[in-house]
């Protein structure tokens, strides 16, 4: 009977135990471990880069070449090494490249480039942004957090004090690539992202020079970046699909000119579209007046994303957020933010038209989805 009795009890505390660890996998399943390091907002994150003299000198030679150079990277005292180290960005490095007295490039930072397989607990790509063109600090990291309030997947966010070969660079934003380990924080790994930028929008440092002095920003060919569809050929959507950032076959890109054409004609969208995510998308970038994007004349800082044939939208790069990207259109009621802020959140769209947005102009036909959006 004792020995009964023993052996209801072990196997009690055994299926107990299997529900604990049950119960923890879900957890690790739902919060990345870099999430809980790196992204802990509470405070001020330290990042130490050691690169070459010979690297960096270059570096600051050559910005715009977004050359890959091999370096050590200590984040919060913990040591990586041989990781990718680049510049990145549009505006922010060129405006920077552009002035004799700054070198607070925006950098991105490949954990496993060089080593494979190697992430930042999980982590595998980080982009450092220099807080350009915002003298608040605060408009992406407000941004997004009104992004994931409004249950929208956001990039995650922290602030950092970044050193170069132990020479203080300054405050940094730390962000959260938009790439496999993104995928598999919010999406079990699954689907295709892509990040549309239309053609020609890329800047150089004579068109900083020529914005400088007063030239509208051109904002280049769309091919495709409108999520307008055009006709069945991969080619005429090579804003989005030269722009792919996990791994695309054309079976992907078919999925979506198939959504494009279906959005087109207004008809099955609960199929093609993920209609809750994609309304609340827009009244998150509406709210932040960020003109610098989709509802705005350039056609850039979204993704793209796709999974068994449905297309959503995901949030990137906010710093001419709450009415500030009049730097890009200057000499024209566009650089008034107060004539933004005044505008009416059924006509969002600034500089453009519906046609030419047919992404935002489904939820302005429908008296059921323009309502989910007022809501």
């Amino acid at each position: 009977m004792k020995t009964k009795i023993c052996l209801v009890i072990m196997t009690l505390l055994l299926i107990l135990s299997g529900c604990g660890k049950k119960e923890e996998e879900k957890k690790q399943e739902t919060i990345s471990d870099y999430e809980q390091y790196l992204f802990d907002t509470s405070y001020v994150h330290e990042i130490d880069v050691s690169i070459s003299e010979e690297d960096w000198n270059d570096l600051l030679s050559h910005p715009a070449d977004k050359s890959k150079y091999t370096a050590d990277i200590t984040i919060d005292g913990e040591t990586y090494q041989d990781v990718s180290f680049s510049t990145k960005g549009n505006s922010s490095l060129m405006f920077v490249a552009n002035d004799e007295n700054s070198d607070r490039y925006s950098f991105k930072v490949n954990f496993g480039k060089n080593i494979d397989g190697q992430t930042y607990h999980g982590l595998s790509k980080l982009s450092l942004n220099n807080l350009f063109s915002d003298t608040a600090y605060m408009k992406d990291f407000l941004s997004y957090e009104i992004f994931r309030k409004a249950d929208v997947n956001a990039p995650l966010y922290s602030y950092v004090w970044l050193r170069i070969n132990g020479k203080d660079h300054g405050l940094y934003g730390a962000v959260e690539d938009i790439g496999k380990s993104f995928l598999k924080r919010n999406y079990k790994g699954k689907g295709v992202l892509y990040k549309p930028e239309s053609e020609g929008v890329s800047l150089s440092l004579e068109d900083i020079e020529a914005i400088l002095n007063g030239a509208p920003v051109s904002t280049g060919e769309a091919a495709g970046a409108d999520l307008v569809y055009r006709d069945d050929e991969i080619d005429s959507y090579s804003a989005i699909f030269d722009n792919a950032e996990t791994k695309a076959e054309e079976e992907d890109y078919r999925r979506v000119i198939e959504a494009l054409q279906a959005l087109s004609k207004n008809r099955d969208l609960e199929q093609y579209l993920d209609t809750d995510e994609i309304i609340r998308y827009f009244a998150a970038n509406v709210f932040l007046l960020n003109y610098d994007g989709y509802i705005g004349p350039m056609l850039h800082n979204y993704y793209l994303y796709e999974n068994e044939g449905k297309l959503a939208m995901l949030p990137w790069d906010y710093n001419l957020a709450f009415a500030t990207a009049s730097i890009l259109i200057p000499e024209t009621d566009y650089a008034d933010p107060g004539r933004l802020i005044n505008q009416g959140i059924d006509t969002p769209l600034y500089l453009t038209g519906e046609e030419e947005r047919p992404m935002w102009s489904w939820i302005v036909k429908s008296e059921e989805y323009f309502n989910r959006y007022h809501e």
